[in-house]
């Protein structure tokens, strides 16, 4: 029997999670990428010769992986593939077992200043992106994988989530009522063809063209108009998804970040802001005023209530908030 190599553990535990639909390449393209990049690395080494050692100095050698976070993530990542193929005896055991990574300190909760200095430079499309996040406490995934199917009663209900596995239950996102009318302006409009100003002459033309081409057709000729020169409009394909791209399709997972983090150094805001800190400042906000922390925990969808208490109760430094509960 051949010894199994890296590249083919990790092609075996990715036909296993596309068979059970689950964090398969296709539908992530992080783990794919993921994968990836450590096959480039160790795909044709056998695993027997694999140590704890390569994991860490590969894991630590990966530029883009700036945060604790993001690295404990990764670790946790390839050795549930190696892990899977030790249960399965594929391999005689994970040879990354006792590799861990710490998780850091848990992302700050983002401003009110810094929320709308972030909105100010937006686009439209984004800053309603933006908004339902703020107004939902919403992770970024569930907001950019929420379809109007989902929607009913004021509340969006998805199946598939974070947590499923530990709650067992649909994760339901309540509407607050300016979040409900945002989402009625969105149906009501969805299908309205829109234009986009030409980045030479200023002139509104696709909005599909705009982006591809940076001029308006007049000015340069365009994929779509074939150089006619026609001001023409185009209307995004019909989707089921909330919030999608110029193409209407759903964010892309990364995309979304890179969106992010270009708008907030246009907005000059601090790169300690996350997109994920409008969900901590929800929660954080929610605690100051009071509020049950088990309804809290409930509103963000957490399996439990001490993982609220633990990440995102930020008071630390709100002296106020703080006297006033011990009154």
């Amino acid at each position: 029997m051949s010894t199994p190599t890296v590249q083919s553990v990790i092609t075996a535990y990715q036909n296993h999670c596309r068979a059970n639909n689950r964090r398969c390449p296709e539908k992530d393209s992080e783990v794919a990428h993921t994968f990836q990049v450590l096959c480039a690395s160790f795909g044709s080494r056998p695993v027997e010769k694999m140590t704890a050692a390569d994991l860490v100095e590969w894991i630590d050698g990966q530029a883009r992986w700036k945060s604790a976070s993001t690295r404990a993530g990764k670790c946790k990542l390839i050795k549930a593939a190696f892990t899977w193929a030790a249960d399965h005896d594929m391999i005689p055991k994970n040879p990354f077992r006792k590799v861990s990574y710490d998780q850091g300190e848990p992302r700050r909760a983002m401003t009110w200043e810094e929320f709308r200095a972030i909105l100010k430079v937006s686009p439209a499309p984004f800053r309603r992106f933006l908004f339902f996040l703020w107004w939902t406490g919403a992770r970024a995934g569930e907001a950019r994988t929420a379809a109007w199917s989902n929607l009913e009663n004021g509340v969006i209900t998805l199946q598939k989530h974070k947590t499923r596995k530990k709650t067992r239950k649909p994760r339901e996102i309540v509407l607050i009522p300016k979040a409900q009318r945002l989402l009625q302006w969105m149906w009501e409009n969805k299908d309205r063809p829109s234009t986009y100003p030409c980045h030479h002459c200023g002139e509104r033309g696709c909005r599909l063209c705009g982006p591809k081409v940076k001029f308006h057709v007049k000015c340069e000729p365009c994929l779509f108009c074939k150089g006619t020169g026609k001001v023409h409009k185009h209307v995004a394909p019909k989707t089921d998804v909330l919030f999608c791209n110029s193409v209407g399709k759903p964010w892309d997972r990364r995309v979304l970040g890179a969106r992010f983090r270009s708008l907030r150094a246009k907005a000059g805001v601090s790169e300690d802001a996350h997109l994920h800190g409008i969900r901590h400042a929800l929660a954080t906000n929610l605690i100051a005023k009071g509020r049950s922390i088990k309804l809290v925990s409930q509103a963000l969808g957490h399996a439990s209530v001490s993982t609220t208490e633990r990440v995102y109760c930020h008071l630390a430094g709100r002296h106020e908030e703080i006297r006033a509960a011990l009154l």
